[in-house]
């Protein structure tokens, strides 16, 4: 991923967003925002951040991966609502 922000790559997503009546993608892409924004004022860098949502993706494509990473962060359960 580049370090440097072009708009233009977001205009599919944005017509998505457009598209949903429903609302659902709108909500969330500002909750993915909000929640990269907090961590990023706790020190998480853009190559953590990367790495993160490479983990999240996996984790839709292969459900075992999932339950790899289930266990790893249960140790480290946040309480509800803790970055909302």
């Amino acid at each position: 991923m580049s370090s440097e922000f072009d708009f233009g790559q977001a205009d599919h997503l944005f017509a998505r967003i457009m598209e949903d009546k429903t609302g659902r993608l709108r909500k969330l892409v500002n909750q993915i925002i909000q929640s990269v924004k907090a961590a990023t004022d706790m020190g998480c860098q853009q190559d953590e951040l990367q790495m993160l949502f490479m983990m999240g993706y996996m984790c839709s494509q292969e459900p075992e991966t999932r339950a790899i990473f289930d266990a790893l962060l249960r140790s480290a359960e946040p309480v509800e609502d803790d970055f909302n």
